[in-house]
């Protein structure tokens, strides 16, 4: 339970964090401060430590019960989650529409059911919800059977026509979200040639199954999914694109649907730009940033998120090709968006988007632009995310204060890192390596000593194996760095 409270806690974003300390106050009297101090003191730690959240409660009567202290702040925040949540949620109306059409059945209120029954039913229409259009249309027949229509065969008779419609319409969304997961499963098998004849396979196997169907909303959408991932682990990156686009128009042409289901909307988005990003064309990839972003209809964070999102692949891509002002005019739009750390930013998006613009900045050799974003991601909270580009920005941060001269700092900054790195020497090979020699130059005894240490850290990256690059993040960087640095005196 401990170790639950404390990832629960770590994962909140700002909004659910701020939603708590009101819920917690609504909530739970007299003793509102220990569980809003118990909430702080663990958003404070790095890790989970028993021992020290105890001796932030010294001398206090929760530590009698303290399982039952800890057990109850995680029930608070997960009801707390649930009323954060259910603000605005269509799913969360229809339920309570439902729950009421129980409640005033039971009272014989039937004009208000019925009432509720049709608004329920529009909704579950707008959302393309099957399953609970099901549900509004067991209170239809229910209804009508109560109410004083006149040819009660012919009232029923239609609603058994619509659930047969709907539970047809249900099928079919169910049986291509589960091809979807049979061929998901193969994509990630590590036997590419074998998985890709399974996966041609199955997705022959499915199409025969739905010739001649009318697809509903979110079966379209899977099927456009299943084909843009067979065409993608075939490497048919042009085909995939395709099939991607097909599926972001679908969903731009649906606002109120995306609204409900932005995560599966913006995987979407993100598989067509990143498919287009592999084909490394100008002219298409332009295309696909205007289509991403073209979604007007679309809620205000969906809008800022692609906007963010398609930024950073404009970054990334201007880089490649070595357009690095272009990359550069992008920067002040993401720092605005990163900075706010806006709710729809997850910890591991800042933390990308953040080491995106610090690599520009870096090997633009704007090091003390470079400095705040590497802080930013070395000082962000929640220090098990993205470890694999932490390590890269503690290294490239060395490199950067030794350009920048604060030879005190780094002196301080090279022990830290090479305590870590003594640790497990063969995860961190290039970092041992810059670390060490940086501690050499610094203590160099004058500028041509310091130049030979860097000169000899060039000469020893280069000998270093070729599979380096894949185990240390950085790897790439640190040798463009050493090509410029070796040659200027």
């Amino acid at each position: 339970m401990s170790e639950q409270l404390f990832s629960l806690v770590q994962a909140l974003n700002k909004g659910e964090k701020r939603y708590f300390r009101a819920f917690a106050q609504r909530h739970v009297i007299g003793e509102q401060n220990l569980y809003e101090r118990l909430f702080n003191v663990l958003l404070e730690m790095s890790a989970y430590d028993d021992a020290q959240l105890k001796r932030a409660f010294a001398g206090e009567k929760c530590l009698d019960q303290w399982a039952s202290f800890k057990s109850y702040l995680y029930k608070l925040l997960r009801r707390s989650l649930r009323a954060y949540h259910e603000e605005g949620s269509v799913a969360t109306e229809m339920h309570q529409l439902l729950r009421d059409l129980s409640i005033l059945f039971g009272k014989s209120q039937f004009d208000a059911c019925s009432r509720l029954m049709h608004k329920g039913k529009k909704l579950a229409g707008e959302q393309e919800s099957h399953g609970m259009m099901l549900e509004f249309l067991e209170w239809e027949r229910r209804l009508i059977k109560r109410g004083k229509q006149g040819d009660l065969g012919k009232h029923l008779s239609r609603v058994a026509e619509a659930e047969q419609d709907y539970l047809e319409r249900l099928r079919l969304e169910k049986l291509l979200t589960q091809q979807y997961d049979r061929i998901y499963s193969y994509s990630q098998q590590r036997k590419p040639q074998e998985s890709a004849t399974e996966m041609a396979d199955l997705l022959l196997e499915m199409e025969a199954k739905i010739t001649g169907h009318v697809l509903p909303f979110n079966a379209q959408i899977a099927l456009g999914g299943i084909r843009g991932m067979v065409a993608t682990h075939l490497d048919r990156l042009e085909e995939a694109s395709l099939h991607f686009r097909e599926i972001v128009l679908l969903w731009q042409s649906r606002p109120k649907i995306v609204a409900e289901h932005r995560e599966r909307y913006l995987l979407t988005v993100a598989n067509f730009l990143n498919t287009i990003y592999q084909v490394q064309n100008d002219a298409q990839f332009q295309q696909a940033i205007d289509l991403a972003r073209s979604g007007h209809a679309l809620q205000d964070n969906v809008q800022r998120f692609v906007r963010i999102m398609t930024s950073n692949l404009e970054l990334l891509h201007h880089m490649n090709a070595g357009r690095y002002e272009e990359a550069e005019r992008i920067v002040p739009m993401m720092g605005e968006i990163i900075k706010e750390e806006p709710e729809f930013l997850r910890p591991t998006h800042i933390i990308t988007y953040s080491y995106n613009v610090c690599m520009l900045l870096f090997v633009r050799r704007r090091y003390r632009e470079s400095v705040e974003w590497m802080n930013r991601i070395l000082d962000f909270p929640g220090h098990d995310t993205r470890i694999d580009i932490r390590n890269a920005t503690q290294l490239l941060s060395l490199i950067v204060h030794f350009e920048l001269g604060n030879d005190d700092l780094l002196d301080y900054l090279i022990a830290a890192a090479l305590r870590k790195y003594h640790q497990d020497k063969a995860l961190f090979p290039i970092g041992s390596l810059v670390a060490s020699s940086l501690k050499a130059a610094i203590h160099a005894a004058n500028p041509a000593m310091r130049h030979l240490q860097i000169t000899q850290l060039a000469a020893r990256y280069a000998a270093l194996p070729p599979d380096t690059a894949r185990l240390e993040l950085g790897y790439v960087e640190v040798g463009l760095w050493l090509e410029a640095a070796v040659g200027k005196r």
